[in-house]
């Protein structure tokens, strides 16, 4: 998730619900997002089982949220079987992410021209955005009143039905 746009409402509001629901969850806190411990973020992502990816607006802003995706997209892929990547669409369609439209476009055009980053890096960004964002996922416009303290209920609803069809096949 991107702290900007979901950090204080709708991803806090589903880390909490899955919390109180039992779920063992690890959400990247400030210091991660400070880039001090992104080996220890990395340790944790090879030993989850499943991901939710929380796409918003400004997601691919962020290079540390770039460099995560990658990352969860490698470890589903190459890692142990029965592992999920579950996205969840905060206020963008899966189009936007899979095919890279506004706002993906405008944010990973500015990364392409950063000197800092170089094309392979942004190649595998994109790559990861598009493989990610074609597991079945959870779309917050279809919420039916689309009212944020109504999501935590909805996704908690939605989850197990989810999980158990992708682990089926």
């Amino acid at each position: 998730f991107r702290q900007i746009d979901t950090g204080k409402t709708f991803a806090d509001h589903l880390y909490h619900a899955l919390r109180q629901s039992g779920v063992r969850v690890f959400r990247d806190s400030k210091v991660l997002e400070e880039r001090k411990e992104i080996g220890r973020l990395f340790d944790v992502i090879e030993r989850s089982r499943i991901f939710v990816v929380v796409f918003s607006l400004n997601y691919a802003r962020s290079t540390w949220c770039l460099t995560e995706n990658e990352k969860i997209v490698w470890v589903a892929r190459t890692g142990e079987a029965g592992r999920l990547i579950l996205p969840v669409f905060y206020r963008i369609d899966p189009t936007d992410v899979c095919q890279q439209t506004e706002p993906f476009t405008g944010a990973v055009l500015e990364h392409e021209k950063d000197m800092g980053v170089n094309d392979e890096t942004v190649k595998e960004w994109r790559e990861a955005l598009r493989k990610a964002s074609k597991f079945p996922g959870y779309e917050s416009e279809k919420i039916p009143d689309r009212h944020e303290l109504h999501f935590p209920h909805s996704f908690l609803t939605w989850l197990p039905f989810k999980i158990h069809i992708m682990l089926l096949g």
